[in-house]
C-alpha cells in the first residue's frame, strides 16, 4: 500500500496541492491557500454561495484568487456587492477577482463548440417568462 495521504473525494487535492509541491517553490515563503476550507467558511457565511463554488475553479496569481465560475449565471451571482464581500472577507487576505469562464487558462476552448454555439445562437433570450423553454 502506498505511503502518504490518499486522495480526498472533496477535491482538497486540487491545483493548489500541486503547485504546493511543485519543484523550485519555495513552501516556506506563502502557505498554500486551502480551496475547501475557503468554500466552507464561505458556506457558514452564506450557504447561496456554497453550491457555486464548489463548481468553479481557482487560480492563485500573486496576492489575488482568480475564481472561475462554470456559468455566466454564477459569475453574476458572485460578482453581486453583497456575496463579493462574503468572499472578500473569507479570503484571508487575498484579493478576490471572479472571472468570466472563457478567461480560465485551465480550460481549454474547444473552437468546435464554440462555433458550433455561435451558430446556435450562443446566448440566451428571455421572453420575460412567457415560454420556459
Amino acid at each position: 500500500r502506498p505511503s502518504g495521504p490518499s486522495p480526498r473525494a472533496d477535491g482538497a487535492n486540487s491545483r493548489a496541492a500541486a503547485l504546493r509541491n511543485a519543484p523550485g517553490r519555495d513552501s516556506s515563503a506563502t502557505p498554500p491557500f486551502a480551496w475547501v476550507t475557503f468554500v466552507g467558511d464561505v458556506k457558514k457565511v452564506s450557504s447561496a454561495l456554497g453550491p457555486q463554488l464548489s463548481t468553479a475553479s481557482y487560480e492563485i496569481e500573486g496576492t489575488t484568487l482568480k475564481i472561475y465560475p462554470d456559468k455566466p449565471f454564477a459569475k453574476t451571482f458572485l460578482s453581486r456587492d453583497k456575496n463579493k464581500q462574503v468572499l472578500d472577507e473569507c479570503a484571508s487576505g487575498l484579493k478576490v477577482s471572479i472571472c468570466d469562464t472563457n478567461e480560465n487558462p485551465n480550460v481549454k476552448n474547444d473552437s468546435l463548440i464554440s462555433k458550433m454555439s455561435d451558430i446556435m445562437g450562443g446566448e440566451v433570450i428571455s421572453d420575460a417568462g412567457g415560454n420556459p423553454f
